[in-house]
């Protein structure tokens, strides 16, 4: 398979037991996926498809960086943390 579309990757998702009103907590990296036409946003189409309205998606945006160490973890700041 060349590429995929929103449709195809909510079959997947539906393949693998996603259903409406799941919880999902998500990380992914879109190179992992073969050319997906719609990009970024036609995965995420596809994951809020899936779970409808009544479902939840979680995707943490891990902005730490390789100079904080678990010793001294960053600490988030909404009004200043990228």
């Amino acid at each position: 398979m060349s590429s995929v579309d929103a449709q195809t990757i909510k079959q997947g998702l539906r393949q693998l037991g996603l259903a409406a009103g799941s919880r999902v907590l998500v990380h992914s990296s879109l190179s992992s996926f073969c050319r997906v036409e719609g990009g970024a946003d036609a995965v995420i189409d596809a994951l809020l498809e899936a779970v409808g309205s009544s479902g939840t998606v979680l995707v943490p945006t891990l902005t730490a960086t390789a100079q904080h160490s678990s010793k001294n973890p960053p600490v988030f700041d909404a009004a200043n943390t990228p």
